[in-house]
């Protein structure tokens, strides 16, 4: 190193040495930066493979619940038609109780 800072006749080319080693450091570090790239990726797919089955639970139980309340929807739109028609009455739907408070 020091023969690149003061050049002998018997120093090699120093330039050509440097460039060698900026070179094998460039390699390094672009391996480096892969390597650490794949790790990344490696983990996130373990991390997905982790949060797949949790995602599918969750899919199903966010479809069941549509599906009650689409059920609870359609009775309580039913409900309504027939009352407001006429063809339902909801006085026989009342308890004792609520006929004690009046």
């Amino acid at each position: 190193m020091l023969s690149c800072l003061w050049p002998s006749p018997s120093s090699l080319n120093c330039s050509r040495l440097t460039q060698s080693r900026v070179n094998i450091d460039r390699f390094w570090i672009g391996a480096i930066s892969v390597l650490l790239l794949l790790s990344r990726l490696i983990s996130c797919n373990r991390l997905v493979a982790r949060l797949e089955p949790l995602d599918m639970e969750l899919r199903r139980q966010v479809k069941a619940l549509g599906s009650r309340l689409k059920t609870s929807v359609k009775r309580m739109n039913k409900t309504f038609f027939l009352i407001s028609s006429g063809r339902l009455n909801i006085d026989r739907w009342k308890t004792k109780t609520e006929y004690s408070f009046g």
